[in-house]
């Protein structure tokens, strides 16, 4: 959910590129965009570190370029203009399936062909100010779920200030399902301290938010496929003195034995900015009770919509920060579902004229992240936020372990890997 800000690339689509070679046209488009992923230690299971490492791979490299599955950009680049995608364009997706097509030569490797830039890799945290981390690694004790909150051991605000740039680091993704930073007011600090010291072990069990009916912020989160940012030029989340941070990290067990984990964040920080922002999280709160997002057992398509004007509740989702009669700029937006999550949309309605900000046609839970708009989109009072998800709970669609497939049962909102969301994420400013 954290924050990858990206710029799609130019095309220049032809019919033929001509004869290719790997050193001269694969090897500087999988550099640029594959080996992020694609090295030893990285989170893809093999590597392109040499030719014969792609060379076994290029049926898998051809099969997974046709269909647009990888590079994992999955935001549908019709919605909006968006900064910094990963994506292949139309020519490097032309290159690499020629090259396969040709049966993979190798070409001269003294004759390299010159470096492909990725805008993505221009999206990320400029200097970390502030790195706070777990004070002792934790290993869950619920199963399959355990959602567990840690007060960091930093006070927000010797002086006040901003918050502008952030990136979790989990310390064990093998287990962290997703990571959010709270930042919790002054009057409710007390409170999470006594229950903290209430519980046996480090940190205490929470779920939904950090365990305080009072307000509190996100700073920022990570789900997998998430990368830390700066945020927008200009813009930063206020810290209030005498505020706390508390790090929520909700661990899965469902496929990996209990291991520690110890998660750490970065921010970078202002005394001052021009436009004053904040997270705003976009949903139906009535989906919160009972079966209200039911998503039946067995049934291949469920789609559960919500649109209303978000004025109502703008002042309690951002700390006070906005008014009813507010107008805002949306920066960036993500979406979170679970594991049946088939699509997602979002868009805005504005009288008659409908914007879209973000369509996920092919969810993929893996790979969750945020997409930033080249230009803001102004949001009056009136206008109405529209969100849509859509899930497949069938029998095929299951969550398997140990190569077998769960059954499928009903399913609604829930905090759980195995429950489901419908989650909009908005990074909003002050005009």
């Amino acid at each position: 959910m954290v924050l990858v800000i990206s710029s799609a690339g130019c095309d220049s689509d032809s019919d033929s590129v001509g004869p290719v070679s790997y050193y001269q046209d694969a090897k500087p488009i999988l550099d640029s965009k594959c080996n992020t992923c694609h090295v030893t230690g990285g989170v893809a299971p093999f590597t392109f570190a040499s030719y014969d490492d792609a060379y076994a791979m290029r049926d898998v490299i051809a099969v997974e370029v046709k269909r647009g599955t990888m590079p994992p950009w999955l935001g549908d680049e019709t919605c909006n203009d968006y900064a910094g995608s990963g994506a292949l364009t139309s020519s490097e997706k032309k290159i690499l399936t020629d090259w396969v097509e040709q049966g993979a030569p190798e070409g001269d490797p003294l004759e390299e062909g010159a470096p492909v830039h990725n805008p993505a890799t221009d999206v990320k945290l400029s200097r970390s100010d502030v790195t706070l981390s777990m004070e002792e690694a934790y290993t869950p004790g619920d199963a399959p779920d355990d959602y567990r909150c840690f007060l960091l051991d930093w006070e927000a605000g010797e002086s006040e200030g901003y918050v502008t740039g952030f990136r979790a680091r989990p310390g064990n993704p093998n287990i962290v399902h997703h990571v959010i930073a709270f930042l919790v007011a002054p009057d409710q600090v007390a409170t999470l301290e006594e229950k903290d010291a209430g519980e046996e072990g480090y940190g205490y069990q929470c779920f939904g938010g950090p365990g305080s009916r009072g307000a509190f912020q996100w700073l920022g989160a990570w789900a997998p496929g998430g990368q830390g940012a700066d945020f927008p030029e200009g813009t930063g989340i206020k810290l209030q003195k005498g505020s706390r941070i508390v790090l929520q990290v909700h661990y899965n067990v469902l496929d990996n034995a209990p291991e520690p984990d110890k998660t750490s964040i970065e921010m970078r920080l202002a005394s001052e900015v021009d436009h004053p922002a904040s997270i705003l999280l976009w949903l139906n709160f009535q989906w919160f009770v009972g079966d209200t997002m039911l998503i039946p057992a067995g049934q291949k398509s469920v789609t559960h919509t919500h649109a209303a004007n978000p004025a109502f509740y703008l002042g309690a989702l951002t700390g006070g920060l906005f008014g009813p009669e507010d107008s805002f700029r949306i920066h960036w937006a993500s979406l979170h579902m679970h594991e049946l999550g088939v699509r997602t949309r979002l868009w805005v309605e504005s009288g008659s004229t409908e914007t879209c900000l973000l369509d996920i046609p092919r969810w993929d839970f893996n790979w969750q992240r945020a997409y930033g708009f080249r230009e803001p989109l102004v949001f009056n009072p009136g206008d109405k936020l529209h969100m849509s998800c859509t899930w497949d709970n069938s029998p095929e669609n299951q969550h398997r372990v140990d190569g077998q497939a769960v059954e499928s049962r009903n399913v609604a909102w829930g905090d759980g890997t195995q429950d489901e969301m419908c989650l909009g994420i908005l990074y909003i400013s002050k005009l």
